[in-house]
């Protein structure tokens, strides 16, 4: 049910995402996205309460407190409401002190918070108020919610917490309900080891949730800094991607990252493959075993897969990738529907550098595609370096050749050492780099060293490559493709193998450890 549920919310909020950054300032279509938005956010809402409810009846849902401190925790909630309720003119307040450091699960108290504060802002009136207090009550937690809503009658109370109850739509209710999120906030905060409590009335409703600190794993209470990978927002600021070739004469337009996406769903393919291929060569599978095909053929920079899929899937994927050295350097993004703690450590376990729950967002998605990619070119600096003494395998001169000609075909092998690393270094960086027009260029460049300037540039890049794969061996060759200025992996290792005869890593494994 969840995989069948989040597969087409994910086809549903990530299109509507895109389009409403895209509608070009017409209120009324933005208002319409925004009420689409909206109910298709608050659809995956429901769908994970249910599928919350069903893993609490089954005895299934399992707690991992983590060094958390409540109070920034707990104001970045709040903040998220706050559009909400601008819209509806309300007060919203939030009273927390400094710091208050413990060990929570995070995920718990998110929903338990979003869940009240979403009951509050939903069934009070416009130009209400709502407040929401954090404080430390005799070492634990103390959460409260006040709303200056209608309230809830006295004899209703006792029954806000069971399921699928509601209090009578006349007086309390504005928008429909299900009944699931007090419920889901009660269970979740006795699983925690806490209680909850509820005062109403004439003049609003108070929701107080009291939840003491967990034990982390290997004992103790956690104080520090809050655990887990970093926001998405502070991501962002991370490098983009390899920009798309220019078209010129250096014939680099296949050297572009290449992006394997691998899903059972022809829908979500085409819109992952909407979004990146104005940057990326995008190859489709639509199974695991189709997938492993295509990975070991055309070694793409990254790699996204689903997990459930027939026949081969994202697990087995990932375990064929990783047992071959013909392509375990590829990275591997998991896409899948399974979004609780275990399956999700399951497959970073299991070799994936990333794992994202549908629905994702694209722009985390992008994200995490293009730092992935990032990462591995930072290595630039530590692995691009002019080769000690000496130049490519052609480099000395012919016989007979002038001692001007010899000068020039130094400083043209110089200037492409030098430029060799960036992936932007061409043919026209490589004539501004020597002091010479494009035409003049190709013209001595082909007299002198047999052959045009993008010829030379990409056996340089080739030879500097080999070196690299042998004198360093803690590189991958993704590592190495990078380091010497190719944007695809692929097209590194065609080239490599045009002129070696072999993969790189099968150049690598045949050759001696040790290199005079």
């Amino acid at each position: 049910v969840s995989h069948e549920l989040r597969t087409p919310l994910t086809l549903t909020i990530g299109p509507l995402e895109d389009l409403r950054s895209r509608a070009g300032g017409d209120p009324q279509v933005e208002r319409w996205l925004d009420i689409a938005l909206r109910n298709a956010r608050r659809l995956l809402r429901l769908v994970n309460q249910i599928l919350d409810v069903a893993k609490l009846e089954a005895g299934a849902m399992r707690l991992a407190p983590r060094p958390l401190d409540l109070a920034p925790f707990t104001r970045g909630v709040v903040a998220a409401f706050a559009p909400v309720a601008e819209r509806k003119g309300l007060c919203l307040t939030v009273e927390t002190p400094d710091a208050l450091p413990g060990a929570f699960d995070a995920d718990a108290v998110e929903k338990v918070l979003t869940n009240l504060l979403s009951n509050a802002i939903k069934f009070t009136p416009d130009g209400g108020a709502v407040h929401v207090a954090l404080s430390s009550d005799r070492g634990a937690a103390r959460l409260l919610v006040r709303d200056s809503g209608p309230g809830i009658p006295p004899d209703q109370l006792a029954h806000v917490f069971e399921r699928f109850y509601q209090a009578d739509e006349s007086t309390t209710r504005t928008q429909p309900g299900t009944g699931i999120g007090l419920s889901l906030v009660r269970e979740l905060v006795e699983l925690h080891g806490g209680t909850v409590a509820v005062e109403g009335g004439s003049a609003g409703t108070t929701f107080t949730a009291r939840i003491p600190p967990g034990v982390v794993a290997g004992g103790g209470v956690a104080t520090g800094d809050l655990a887990g990978a970093p926001s998405i927002a502070a991501q962002v600021a991370v490098e983009h991607a390899a920009r798309a070739a220019r078209p010129s004469d250096d014939a680099r337009g296949d050297d572009v990252p290449t992006l394997l996406v691998v899903d059972d769903s022809a829908d979500l393919r085409g819109y992952i493959r909407d979004h990146f291929a104005p940057r990326f060569r995008v190859l489709e599978a639509a199974d695991g075993a189709e997938g492993i095909a295509l990975a070991r053929r055309h070694l793409p920079d990254v790699v996204l897969s689903d997990v459930m899929m027939p026949g081969t899937d994202g697990h087995a994927l990932v375990r064929a990738l990783r047992g071959s050295a013909e392509t375990d350097f590829l990275a591997v993004v998991l896409l899948t529907a399974q979004a609780g703690d275990e399956q999700r450590l399951d497959g970073l376990e299991r070799g994936a550098d990333e794992y994202l729950t549908k629905p994702f967002e694209m722009r985390e998605l992008d994200v995490r595609v293009r730092n992935l990619i990032a990462a591995r070119r930072r290595l630039r600096d530590r692995f691009a370096r002019p080769p000690a003494g000496g130049g490519d395998v052609r480099a000395a001169a012919p016989a007979g050749v002038a001692p001007a000609d010899q000068a020039y075909m130094a400083r043209v092998r110089d200037a492409i050492r030098r430029g060799l690393a960036d992936p932007d270094f061409g043919v026209g960086e490589l004539a501004d780099a020597v002091a010479q027009d494009r035409s003049h260029l190709f013209r001595r460049v082909r007299q002198l060293f047999g052959e045009p300037p993008s010829d030379l540039l990409r056996r340089m890049r080739v030879e500097a490559g080999e070196r690299l794969l042998l004198g360093e061996r803690s590189a991958t060759v993704t590592d190495v493709a990078y380091a010497v200025g190719f944007n695809s992996l692929s097209y590194f290792c065609r080239c490599f193998q045009e002129a070696y005869g072999v993969t790189p890593a099968a150049y690598r494994s045949r050759a001696p450890v040790a290199r005079e």
